[in-house]
C-alpha cells in the first residue's frame, strides 16, 4: 500500500471508537487527530511515516553490533524527533495494553528471573530460539495490531508505519514506500511492547500445548522455555515437534542450532 501524504489518507474504516475507549487509547483515528494528539504538524507525521518528498534525512541511526556467537546484530536507532513520537505511542496506546502471562520480556514487574522462576526445580528443561525475531514481525501484522485495538485503517497506517523500518535496497537507499518488506527495528522504544503483543497468540497456544503435555511455558523475547517433571521427559520431542508446527503458523522460524534439552544434572 502506497500513501499519498499530500492528501488525508483515505478512510477503509472509520475504527471503534467504543472499544478505543474500553480499552483507554487515544480516540485519534485520522491523520489530523493523530497529529494534534502527538504535538505535531501534519508534515512531520507524514515525514515519520516515511514520506520523503520533502526531506531525505535519514530517519535511522544504523550500526552493527557483535553477539556472542560472533555474528553482527542490526540495531537500528531512530533519531530523537521520531524516537519521541514512538515514546508516544508506546505511553499512551501500548503500555495500556494487557501483555500475556508466557511473556517475560520488556515487561513492567517481569524480568529473566520471573521467567526462569516457573521452571525451578523440574526434571527437564527445552529451550527454543526464534530467529531474526524483530525482522520477522512485518509492517502488516503491526497495523493489523492496531487495527485490532479498534483503530481506523489510516490511524493503523500512520501507527504502523512510524512503528516500523524500510528495508535497504541494493544501491543502499531506503525504499519507504515498499510496505512489504518493513519490519520491527531492533532499537525503538516500540518494538519490544510490540513484539509482545503480536506473541499473544502464539504464548496462547504454546500455553496450551505445554499443559496438554503437561509442562509449563515461558517466552523471553525470542527465547521460548518449556519444563516438565520425570513423567515429561519422554513427550519431549513430540513437544518440540508441535511448537515446531504452531511457531511456524504463527510467523516465525525456530533457530535449529540453538534447541536445548537440559536435565536436571546439568541445567
Amino acid at each position: 500500500m502506497n500513501i499519498q501524504f499530500q492528501a488525508t489518507i483515505p478512510h477503509l474504516n472509520d475504527g471503534s471508537i467504543k472499544q478505543l475507549r474500553k480499552k483507554r487509547l487515544p480516540k485519534c483515528n485520522t491523520d489530523e487527530e493523530i497529529a494534534l494528539a502527538m504535538g505535531i504538524s501534519l508534515e512531520k507525521l507524514y515525514f515519520f511515516a516515511g514520506d520523503r518528498s520533502r526531506s531525505s534525512t535519514p530517519l535511522y541511526y544504523c550500526f552493527q553490533i557483535s553477539k556472542k556467537t560472533g555474528e553482527a546484530r542490526t540495531i537500528s536507532a531512530p533519531r530523537p524527533e521520531l524516537k519521541a513520537t514512538q515514546k508516544w505511542i508506546s505511553k499512551h496506546i501500548l503500555e495500556n495494553i494487557e501483555i500475556h502471562d508466557a511473556a517475560h520480556g520488556f515487561c513492567r514487574d517481569r524480568s529473566i528471573v520471573t521467567n526462569a522462576r516457573p521452571h525451578v526445580g523440574r526434571d527437564v528443561i527445552v529451550k527454543l530460539d526464534l530467529q531474526n525475531f524483530f525482522q520477522s514481525i512485518l509492517y502488516k501484522r503491526v497495523k493489523e495490531l492496531f487495527c485490532s485495538f479498534g483503530y481506523s485503517e489510516t490511524a493503523a497506517t500512520i501507527f504502523g508505519l512510524i512503528c516500523t523500518v524500510a528495508e535497504i535496497n541494493v544501491n543502499n537507499k531506503i525504499n519507504y514506500k515498499d510496505t512489504e518488506k518493513r519490519h520491527l527495528p531492533q532499537g525503538s522504544p516500540t518494538s519490544p511492547a510490540i513484539s509482545n503483543l503480536v506473541c499473544d497468540r502464539l504464548d496462547t497456544h504454546l500455553t496450551k500445548l505445554a499443559h496438554d503435555f503437561e509442562c509449563c511455558y515461558t517466552r523471553y523475547a525470542d527465547d521460548l522455555t518449556f519444563s516438565g517433571f520425570e513423567n515429561a521427559s519422554h513427550k519431549i520431542n513430540n513437544l518440540i515437534h508441535a511448537s515446531q508446527f504452531i511457531i511456524t503458523e504463527e510467523g516465525f522460524t525456530i533457530n535449529p542450532d540453538k534447541i536445548k534439552i537440559l536435565s536436571r544434572s546439568v541445567q
